[in-house]
């Protein structure tokens, strides 16, 4: 079972661990956790909290840094991809179209 909470800030976070923290003992037999991903700025005593949840119910605890937007393709094919665009076949009585593959 995978689950994804999202939180706008730290504070929700936190009081989503206060509210359900106290849950975590009961399940913990039933849990094997394998990370926990943090995008974006957190507070220590946040981190020792989600410290302590992975010693209970296992796996790591990783902060990444926030960044807008997402990429689907490795950066090395991107780059090349951008670089040199494929070139469609040019329809008959049309010019030539570039396409840039998804």
């Amino acid at each position: 079972m995978s689950v994804l909470h999202v939180h706008t800030d730290v504070p929700s976070l936190e009081f989503h661990l206060k509210v359900a923290g106290p849950q975590f003992p009961p399940i913990a037999p039933l849990v094997q956790l394998r990370t926990i991903e943090i995008f974006g700025a957190v507070t220590e005593e946040l981190v020792k909290q989600l410290e302590a949840k992975t010693q209970l119910l296992g796996g790591t605890v990783i902060i990444h840094d926030l960044h807008a937007g997402f990429a689907r393709v490795p950066a090395a094919r991107r780059a090349r991809q951008w670089a040199s665009p494929a070139v469609l076949p040019a329809p008959v009585n049309g010019p030539k179209v570039p396409c840039f593959p998804h």
